[in-house]
């Protein structure tokens, strides 16, 4: 699976990458080739929580990875989010479970825009489990790249 990226990116161009869990978000600063830059992070998350405090910590880890890069490099931000979810329109739609059920049919792009001066920065979100294959096959090609089942 690939990423739409722009067609010309500088050697310093990062992605702020959010792993969203049920009980904690992983993020950290990405290199386009899938390079942790610096020192990723492990936040809690109030997932059953109400949807102000959901986006607003969402919002908070991206503010967080703003901070920690020089913005003109940040060329956007992707969000692993377990489904069920529409991924283009970055609309949740997980119900009837403990998770996230305060921001089920929330616009999370439109969201995020509230909380954050994005200006026109792409806003992803893809689904967690595609992601884990990608990163696992990634991982693996510097091995045997054996191991790895699914698909992308």
């Amino acid at each position: 699976m690939k990423l739409p990226l722009p067609s010309t990116l500088t050697p310093g161009a990062r992605v702020i990458a959010l792993d969203v869990g049920g009980t904690s978000v992983k993020s950290a600063l990405v290199a386009p080739g899938g390079c942790v830059i610096g020192e990723s992070a492990i936040t809690r998350i109030d997932s059953s929580g109400g949807a102000e405090g959901i986006l607003g910590t969402f919002a908070q880890i991206i503010r967080t990875h703003l901070g920690q890069a020089q913005i003109s490099n940040v060329i956007g931000v992707a969000l692993g989010f377990p489904g069920p979810f529409d991924y283009a329109a970055g609309i949740c739609l997980i119900q009837g479970v403990e998770k996230y059920g305060a921001i089920y049919g929330v616009d999370m792009r439109a969201a995020l825009r509230l909380r954050l001066d994005l200006g026109d920065l792409s806003i992803l979100f893809l689904h967690d489990g595609r992601l884990c294959i990608v990163a696992k096959k990634r991982q693996r090609v510097s091995r045997d790249n054996h191991g790895v089942v699914g698909s992308t």
